[in-house]
């Protein structure tokens, strides 16, 4: 108890820390010669052997008054280098230099934000101590007739959630499965307690939607949705599903996925475990964040289902995987659970278990999540575009099927100083708005020029916490550059980005680099942002770029696969809507556009059923294959009743055999 009040005081110290930075800087002043008599306001020190001053002051002001200064730069801050003391951290291999490298965002103080709040869809969370009512007492075993807060979660700032199974708003897990996936993102760090989790300061909203044996409704996760999203969450993690491919009478609440998208809201959803071909929903909704399982060596899991609308994959966990050689299977993931008995789950007493599974690779994801919002990022797409930047990218190049854009590492996230945060295009004006992000505190910035073969000028910029404001048009048409000038930990530093602008009096074609050509009836700008292009409107663009390998070259706009034209030494595709488009390219796969594919659901009334497709193959419901089509038909004489899968690179089909 008293190292969690410690830690709790310590991380509110930081907090008190950072704000009063924000107001009052310190800065290092350097000198070549000797350092100056004067000592102006909010002088701290000197250092006569180094040459340097340090003060508390504003930058400008400083400027000013130190004119024969060689540097001024923002002093660094320093924090202890730890790796967490919780007793089976050791065990926790998904927190390791390797992969989540929990004692990396330690040290890089990103530490969350209690504003930020994850609201958990699960069974409970053993989140407090509450006398068990009475309709319920027969479910569980209490030897004390109460609900037990799980003691890793003493540091956990839990806020009001709901009960949507029992209706009562004290959602207490009766099965454990809730308090295990809790676990991975906020168990109390460095406390010297059970294990660690990803992020050390967040807020946790129960929300009850599975009963105890693990089971729940869909009114109830739209319930809880819709609830979490009226009451402040950023980030909303679903370690559930249904059957694979299964979306049938899903509308509701893949309509309450899109209004949460649409509300900055993520949905993060597991993919399934039953390690078919086929997404289980919601997790297979296109608005859904969908995350697979990875094991220790970054090899998809046995169990991970995987397919269209895969997004990410994170550690899930194999139980019985030897990962250090050492003959003992600790390839899980450590969580804990309470002891299971034949009457119920005992909410008295908690064990560690290693788990494997999608729902523990979700809440992986789902703490990173959480950590971005806390920098300051607000929408869901701007936080799926860096983690598909900060991926490890696992299968085949680019996006695949197996592991989506790939395995997003905390060091990509959180290593940059400055990133885009926003841009947007009144195109009535022709002005840009446009804002970048301090991601750390390494980065001083002096200024923001527009520049062109015809333009040179400094624009004018506010700044407003870890956030900077600018805003540009141009008369000519063409290719600028937007650079933000600055010092990185004392050395020179510019964040530039190319943008191609075509203004409202010259309707002239824009070229990139000499090659990428962008035309259209209206006027529009884009951003190239490190092989990217970045659409701030809904202008409509046809882009052309060569390409010596057109046929296996795939355009994604944000995690959505986008209509491509290959020809033999180019493609061609267009631009229609806000967002960041992609160009991929897989050597092994010829990726056909979205509109190609066709997914329907089909009820058999014949043991024939007719295709067009003779490249087609049929699948049972694991994914076994079964044949292939054969003369523009598939017989199911044969085979007994059930759901079966027609693929092909153009159909995705789902038949239902009743006789």
């Amino acid at each position: 108890m008293l190292i969690s009040y410690i830690m709790r005081n310590f991380i509110l110290l930081l907090c008190l820390t950072f704000f009063l930075s924000l107001s009052a800087e310190r800065y290092i002043v350097e000198f070549k010669g000797p350092l100056p008599e004067r000592k102006t306001e909010g002088f701290i020190k000197s250092n006569t052997k180094y040459n340097f001053i340090v003060i508390d002051s504003d930058f400008e002001k400083i400027k000013m008054s130190y004119p024969d200064a060689s540097k001024i730069y923002r002093e660094p801050k320093l924090h202890s280098l730890y790796t967490p003391n919780d007793t089976y951290f050791s065990y926790q291999w998904s927190l390791s230099e390797d992969h989540y490298n929990l004692s990396y965002i330690l040290d890089r103080g990103v530490v969350g934000s209690l504003s930020v709040i994850i609201g958990v869809l699960d069974t409970g969370i053993a989140f407090e101590n509450f006398a068990i009512p009475s309709d319920e007492q027969g479910l569980v075993v209490s030897a004390t007739n109460e609900y037990e807060m799980y003691s890793d979660f003493e540091g956990v700032n839990f806020v009001q959630g709901y009960d949507f199974v029992s209706d009562d708003s004290h959602p207490n897990d009766m099965n454990g499965h809730g308090t295990a996936v809790t676990s991975v993102i906020a168990a109390t760090i460095n406390n010297s307690l059970s294990t660690a989790g990803i992020i050390d300061n967040v807020s946790i909203m129960p929300l009850r939607v599975l009963d105890e044996t693990g089971s729940g409704n869909l009114t109830d996760i739209l319930d809880a949705i819709e609830y979490g999203v009226a009451n402040g969450c950023k980030v909303l993690n679903l370690s559930l599903g249904g059957e694979p491919g299964d979306s049938n009478g899903w509308d509701i609440l893949h309509s309450a996925i899109i209004d949460a998208r649409n509300s900055n809201v993520m949905v993060l959803a597991a993919s399934g475990n039953d390690g078919v071909s086929l997404l289980s929903y919601p997790a297979g909704f296109e608005e859904a964040v969908s995350v697979g399982a990875v094991d220790f060596y970054f090899d998809r899991t046995y169990y991970s289902q995987y397919g269209t609308n895969l997004d990410f994959v994170s550690p899930g966990g194999v139980v019985y995987q030897d990962i250090n050689g050492d003959g003992d299977d600790e390839g899980g993931i450590l969580c804990p659970m309470p002891e299971q008995t034949e009457s119920g789950a005992n909410v008295n007493d908690f064990y560690l278990y290693f788990m494997e599974g999608t729902s523990f690779s979700t809440p992986h994801l789902s703490a990173l999540a959480a950590l971005l919002y806390s920098l300051g990022y607000s929408t869901v797409d701007e936080i799926v575009n860096l983690m598909i930047d900060g991926s490890i990218d696992l299968g085949d190049a680019g996006y695949d099927n197996e592991y989506g854009w790939g395995y997003p590492k905390p060091e990509s996230l959180f290593e940059q100083p400055i990133a885009i945060k926003t841009i947007d295009f009144d195109r009535a004006s022709n002005i840009v708005f446009y804002s970048m992000i301090l991601l750390n505190d390494t980065f001083s910035l002096d200024s923001i020029t527009l520049s062109s073969l015809l333009v040179n000028e400094n624009l004018n910029f506010f700044e407003k916490g870890n956030l900077i404001f600018t805003e540009f048009s141009a008369e000519k048409s063409g290719l600028y550059s937007i650079t933000a000038y600055g010092e990185k930990n004392g050395e020179s530093y510019a964040f530039k980005r190319d943008v191609a602008l075509r203004s409202l009096s010259d309707r002239s074609l824009v070229v990139y680099n000499g090659t990428v050509q962008m035309s259209g009836e209206d006027n529009f700008v884009l951003f190239f942002d490190n092989g990217k292009i970045i659409s701030p409107s809904d202008s409509k663009i046809e882009i052309s770029i060569p390409h010596e390998n057109a046929e296996h070259v795939a355009v994604y706009c944000n995690e959505s696969p986008r209509p491509v034209e290959a020809f033999d030494d180019k493609i061609e595709f267009t631009i229609s809507q806000k967002g960041v488009y992609r160009i991929v390219e897989n050597n092994r796969v010829k990726n056909p556009s979205a509109d190609e594919i066709s997914k329907k659901s089909i009820l058999l009334t014949s043991s024939v059923l007719e295709i067009s497709d003779n490249n087609a193959k049929l699948f049972d419901k694991s994914g076994r294959f079964i044949l292939n089509a054969k003369e523009n038909s598939i017989s199911f004489e044969n085979l007994p009743a059930g759901i079966y899968f027609v693929k092909s690179k153009k159909i995705l089909w789902k038949i239902a055999k009743l006789f």
